[in-house]
């Protein structure tokens, strides 16, 4: 899927917003990362994404040990359980967050968010049991799916058209 949509990227997609005679001379990208992290709010926003992103990657790589261990699921059921909390996060970023965003918005969605986000993965390390650890996963796929889309939009309304798509990435 990820080289059908590289495919599909680099042959279909064409740049929208400059043309080859207006693309700047390439910078840095650690210049560009310095002057977007040093940036009021931008900066701090990049870097709660990017912590955010590792503690869900660790989380990730660790969960399957630990349900091995605690509850002795061998890799087919935790692949289920898997599918089951990226469902969960896609009904929330596709569902959830479409709802809730406009009669929030981002700062209050974030203030939702990460407190779930943050119990539910203190959570992971308590829950002796499958019941508790689905509830705790349901807290995370939730809290991990406010915090996603909302700070990439508290992002891309913090800093001008021309630079959204340098900025986030």
């Amino acid at each position: 899927i990820c080289f059908g949509n590289f495919i599909m990227a680099f042959f279909v997609l064409k740049e929208s917003r400059q043309k080859k005679s207006e693309i700047r001379a390439k910078r840095s990208r650690w210049v560009l990362l310095w002057e977007h992290l040093t940036r009021p709010v931008v900066g701090q926003l990049m870097l709660v994404s990017l912590l955010s992103g590792l503690a869900m990657a660790n989380m990730e790589a660790t969960l399957f040990l630990l349900v091995k261990d605690r509850f002795h699921w061998g890799m087919q059921k935790a692949s289920f359980g898997f599918a089951c909390m990226g469902l969960m996060m896609a009904f929330t970023q596709g569902y959830l967050v479409r709802k809730l965003m406009p009669r929030f918005g981002e700062q209050k969605m974030l203030l939702i968010g990460f407190p779930l986000f943050i119990i539910a993965l203190y959570g992971i390390a308590l829950s002796y049991s499958v019941t508790a650890m689905a509830f705790v996963m349901t807290a995370l796929a939730l809290g991990s799916g406010f915090i996603n889309p909302s700070l990439l939009g508290s992002i891309s309304l913090l800093t001008s058209e021309d630079e959204q798509g340098v900025t986030m990435g």
